[in-house]
Parts: C-alpha cells; structure tokens; sequence
C-alpha cells in the first residue's frame, strides 16, 4: 500500500534583541492602507508572489501585464508607487517607466527582475527608476523599499 517515513530534525530558535526571528518578516510593522501599488508583471507566478507579499500590509494592488497597461492605469489612477519588471511584452520596463516618468515624475518606480547584471541596474537609474530590487526577491528589502517610498 506504500510506506510511512518520519525523521525528526533538531531546530534551535535565535531571537535578536527585539524577539523577533532573524528571518521573520514582520507584516504588522507596514501599514499601507488607502495606498495604491501597481505591479507591472507578465508572470503569473511573479505576480502572485508579489501580492500574496503585499496582501498583509492593507495595500490596494493593481497588476498590468505590459508597458502599456501600466501607462493606462497610471493615467487613471491615483497610484502611490510602482514595481517594474523589466522583460515584459509590448513596451519593456525601461520604455514604460520613461513615459510614467515623463506623465508623474514624482511617482516612485522599484524595477524588480531577475537581470541583475550591472548594466541593467544602470539603465533603470538612467530611464528613472528610483531602485532596483533583484529576483529572487528578499521579502524584507522588498517592503523595506516599499515603505521608503510610499510615504
């Protein structure tokens, strides 16, 4: 009928001196509430990724899967910050941020992508992105510059 395999795997838990585990991400620290955060995101599993992170900060999320839907939602939409990818169909990361840019200036971009070569983190300072987050992503880096921004 098939087997049963158990193992026990002994597991030291560190604390630093705020309690909290090392790796712990600590939602309740990012309250985002009546802000908006557009993921521009062609992959299915990148995008759910970045929301299911998000989902506990209160944050409203709205996805466009191109360069060019993510133009559209910014023109109606009051959106308070916007993560990037790069690679996408249609119009590529760096185009759409350089219209975003040049529609609200002042509306923060994060590029995240998994091109983390030198030359890519440049080009999305130069077309104004004002941070480059690298996949696969570090969740608190992530909400760390997120926080940064949105406020």
């Amino acid at each position: 009928m098939g087997s049963n395999f158990y193992f026990k795997i002994p597991v030291e838990i560190l604390h630093n001196q705020e309690g909290v585990k090392p790796n712990d991400t600590r939602y309740d620290l990012f309250n985002w509430q009546n802000k908006k955060v557009l993921i521009v995101e062609d992959d299915t599993m990148s995008f759910k990724l970045l929301s299911s992170v998000l989902k506990d900060t209160n944050v409203t999320i709205l996805i466009a899967k191109n360069g060019l839907d993510a133009i559209k939602l910014v023109n109606e939409n009051n959106i308070d910050l916007v993560l990037m990818d790069i690679q996408l169909p249609d119009l590529n990361g760096f185009e759409a941020t350089k219209k975003i840019k040049s529609i609200k200036k002042d509306l923060p971009i994060i590029a995240v992508s998994a091109y983390a070569m030198q030359a890519e983190i440049d080009k999305s300072k130069e077309v104004g992105c004002d941070e480059f987050i690298s996949k696969p992503i570090n969740i608190n880096q992530l909400l760390n510059s997120i926080n940064q921004y949105i406020y």
